[in-house]
């Protein structure tokens, strides 16, 4: 075993523990790196070692795309799933069951 390893494992966790971690299946995350950079999603499998699979599409999910180690996202408790990262329209999800507004003010 490489003896660095020892050094940079810590390393790895410790990001990991910075960023919201450990991540666990239906967790919403933000992605930190790659092509995929500040996209929101939600975690929806764990991988071999210790990566996570992420729902960014059908492409990205059969030509595993969708792979990431636990240091490259972030725990986003407050955005939602599948929002576009510059603000602009997301993929919706489904239907949350809403039949309308919120209750007016008398």
């Amino acid at each position: 075993m490489f003896p660095g390893w020892f050094v940079i494992g810590p390393l790895f966790y410790g990001r990991e523990m910075k960023n919201g971690g450990p991540f666990k299946v239906g967790d919403t995350v933000q992605i930190l790196s790659g092509s995929h950079k500040g996209r929101i999603a939600r975690v929806y499998s764990t991988w071999q070692g210790n990566t996570l699979r992420v729902e960014l599409g059908a492409k990205e999910k059969e030509e595993f795309k969708d792979i990431f180690s636990p240091a490259q996202l972030l725990r986003d408790g407050s955005a939602e799933p599948d929002a576009a990262p510059n603000g602009g329209p997301g993929t919706r999800l489904g239907n949350s069951g809403v039949t309308g507004g919120p209750p007016s003010v008398s």
